[in-house]
């Protein structure tokens, strides 16, 4: 698979370089689809993490070290197979659809924790599929993944970051005009603003490129 990887977010270019300085730690029998499943796990075990957070805040940080060994292996695992020439259509469907399942599940946890506002975890699960279409489009039309300012991987490292707050210091609510609200909410509806937005002009400057190309079709 030839797909022209096309970084604007230069946090998540650096994160992937020091990712892949692990590279040489994993035994040469495994595979990359077992990396992908590896790390698909853990990111389904976020979902049900989150909801019990709102009993024992210590299922906060089962979430955030869940989610951060899918951020590792979702990093690794295509790194992996370029480098060990197994890449191959089967792994990168497994990598989306893994992808796909881990973030309804986290997000579905978020949903009916009772520390977030239900319609604001259905936004954030909207905000990455829009990225997911985007990014699949541009991949299959364009023939390059797009890695954009602001997406999936800036919502993952936010929900490691609140996840961590809440096992330290709990959930704190405050209240404004009879809205009860707490970090959680706060947090979601920034990222999911900033993530929606990046998901727009991605879609307009892919449509864009496509409509610019001489054998485009309607």
């Amino acid at each position: 698979m030839n797909i022209e990887r096309h970084y604007s977010s230069r946090r998540e270019k650096i994160f992937d370089s020091l990712c892949y300085r692990l590279l040489p730690l994993i035994p040469l029998s495994v595979t990359p689809n077992q990396v992908t499943l590896f790390g698909g796990i853990t990111y389904c075990c976020v979902g049900p993490a989150l909801y019990l957070a709102g009993f024992n805040r210590l299922w906060f940080l089962a979430a955030a070290a869940g989610l951060l060994i899918h951020v590792v292996g979702d990093s690794l695992d295509g790194e992996l197979a370029r480098r060990s020439n197994r890449a191959s259509r089967a792994g990168m469907f497994l990598d989306y659809f893994i992808d796909s399942l881990g973030t309804s599940s986290a997000c579905l946890g978020l949903a009916c924790s009772g520390y977030l506002i239900p319609q604001l975890g259905m936004l954030c699960m909207l905000a990455w599929f829009l990225h997911l279409v985007t990014a699949l489009s541009s991949s299959l039309l364009a023939g390059r993944w797009i890695f954009p300012h602001f997406s999936v991987f800036e919502m993952h490292m936010a929900l490691i970051a609140v996840a961590l707050a809440g096992f330290f210091a709990g959930i704190v609510r405050w209240s404004f005009l009879g809205f009860s609200f707490t970090y959680f909410d706060i947090a979601c509806c920034i990222v999911s603003v900033f993530s929606l937005a990046e998901a727009l002009r991605l879609a307009a400057g892919l449509f864009h490129d496509l409509s610019a190309q001489p054998n485009s079709e309607t």
